[in-house]
């Protein structure tokens, strides 16, 4: 399937083909999260379930910028009317002003660190804000400490390198995954690297 989406890189294609696997499969809800964030990289997302389950796996208290981001492509996809989603929107939106406004201490923290850990948190929210550039140095800052589940980093720096563009190095960052499911998402994410010159 993997070479199927490489070579004939179709919305329908990828949505076969990321829609098998997480069925098939048990994810954490942090690998799911990057699952999910594949699904919508590719508009693989079509139906109140699979926004729910993104939406679920982000949490509108850890990542509320991207749940409403989400929320709102959901609505312009045609998603809409659901109390669901509504709910989670609100709850979000509700958590933004304070989580913006702790970004620069939580990343003078995660500089002063003797681990990681601040840095991966802290990148992640940058992450879900649309920040890619800040996400991906918070990234490596939290690789160079250690203390983190690199595969998870990884996973997440490839794909901040890949929204700024620069495809080589997030092709290297998904490479360096090599864990267990974390690996085969990561691999769905090298395929959609290559899909992207077909």
């Amino acid at each position: 399937m993997q070479r199927l989406v490489t070579a004939y890189p179709t919305e329908t294609n990828w949505r076969d083909t990321l829609v098998v696997y997480r069925d098939g499969v048990t994810l954490s809800d942090q690998e799911n999260l990057d699952l999910m964030r594949l699904m919508r990289q590719v508009g693989a997302l079509k139906s109140e379930r699979d926004y729910g389950e993104y939406i679920d796996a982000a949490d509108p208290r850890r990542l509320p910028g991207e749940v409403v981001a989400v929320i709102d492509e959901a609505s312009a996809n045609g998603v809409s009317g659901s109390s669901y989603l509504s709910q989670q929107k609100t709850a979000a939106q509700g958590n933004i002003s304070a989580d913006k406004a702790g970004l620069a201490g939580a990343e003078r923290d995660a500089r002063a660190s003797s681990t990681g850990k601040t840095a991966a948190v802290t990148a992640e929210a940058y992450l879900g804000y649309g920040d890619y550039a800040k996400a991906a140095d918070l990234y490596s800052v939290a690789l160079e400490k250690g203390g983190v589940d690199a595969d998870e980093v990884n996973t997440r720096m490839g794909i901040a390198k890949m929204k700024v563009g620069d495809n080589a190095a997030a092709k290297a960052a998904f490479e360096a995954v090599q864990g267990g499911a974390r690996k085969q998402i990561a691999g769905l994410w090298l395929a959609y690297l290559g899909s992207k010159g077909a």
